[in-house]
């Protein structure tokens, strides 16, 4: 009776001090530190696998840190303060760090932590990056440069099969891992596109620049990864191929050099005169020569016409400032 109500005694502390702690975050809640009711907890109670997942329970997974080195060493104990969010990897044994089962449910992802067999162990690193929803981990120059270099083994990574649309879209990052040799591999190039085309970011520049790969990137996804779209928007010749794929919509974020290029302008209005004829600097909306040629654009004005008249009234308001002009007068009419 006296043990059960030292134990009701230490998990209603426990209550108060979470309920306590999350009032102290709020922005009113003050500054004031608070004394983990924990701190001297009894080792017959350290060592109580109930009693432990009870407070597991209450504060999702922070009083772990306090359970004894015999129930941080307990495989199915481990395993199931893991539910818990707040339950921290590092707390967990040495031992039962380095196990595949506790790393997966974990979701580790410090290869310093993992120990040297999993780092040499092919299908280990596969069953952990198969895992991951990420696919994000550090320490990865740590994995033997054999294992860097293994094309095959890096393909094996690239079509793990059953994964979620977020794994899909972060399978390039096993990329990081790998020597030039691999990313330079074409049937790695091939493989990591083919999952997903933004991870032509983690491929080489020669790669990146490469124009037939850029153009398949851009068919297949309409866009590419930041970093390369910026370097490559700064060629008139490359943007101008990309108004096809993005549909225009790259043009109102274009520096001004370009923005002012009447090729351009007039490529984005034709591509997408919806949103581009309102993206246009003044010097074109005030070129007769300029909206005489986008007028002459018979089936775009068509459309424009019919999908969306305030456009179209736009441009004859601008046109209207020239119908002293008799090529204005007779597209006016």
């Amino acid at each position: 009776m006296m043990k059960e109500n030292v134990r009701i005694k230490y998990i209603n502390q426990l209550e108060e001090y979470e309920e306590k702690a999350t009032e102290y975050t709020m922005p009113t809640g003050g500054n004031k530190y608070l004394k983990h009711p924990f701190n001297n907890l009894p080792k017959t109670l350290s060592d109580d696998e109930d009693f432990m997942f009870d407070a597991i329970e209450v504060d999702y997974g922070k009083s772990f840190k306090f359970a004894s080195k015999r129930l941080k060493d307990n495989k199915y104990f481990v395993l199931e303060a893991l539910d818990y969010v707040h339950t921290n990897y590092k707390e967990i044994s040495t031992k039962l760090r380095f196990d595949i089962d506790i790393i997966k449910k974990a979701k580790a992802n410090d290869f310093k932590l993992f120990g040297k067999e999993i780092l040499n162990n092919k299908d280990k690193l596969y069953k952990i990056f198969e895992n991951s929803q990420n696919k994000d981990f550090r320490s990865y120059k740590l994995i033997p440069i054999k294992i860097r270099s293994d094309i095959n083994f890096f393909l094996k990574l690239l079509n793990i099969p059953n994964q979620s649309s977020m794994q899909l879209s972060c399978s390039g990052k096993c990329l990081l891992w790998a020597t030039s040799k691999v990313i330079d591999d074409n049937k790695i190039i091939s493989a990591a596109l083919k999952r997903d085309p933004s991870s032509l970011k983690y491929l080489s520049k020669k790669t990146q620049s490469n124009k037939k790969i850029i153009n398949l990137v851009m068919k297949k996804s309409g866009f590419l990864p930041e970093n390369i779209e910026k370097k490559l928007l700064k060629k008139k010749s490359f943007i101008m191929e990309y108004l096809k794929f993005n549909k225009g919509h790259v043009y109102d974020d274009l520096d001004n050099k370009f923005k002012n290029d009447k090729d351009i302008a007039f490529a984005a209005f034709k591509i997408n005169p919806y949103i581009n004829y309102k993206c246009l600097p003044k010097k074109f909306t005030t070129d007769s020569k300029f909206l005489i040629k986008i007028m002459n654009l018979t089936k775009v004005i068509k459309l424009i016409k019919k999908n969306n008249s305030e456009v179209y009234e736009d441009i004859c308001d601008d046109l209207n400032k020239f119908k002293h002009l008799k090529v204005v007068k007779n597209i006016l009419k």
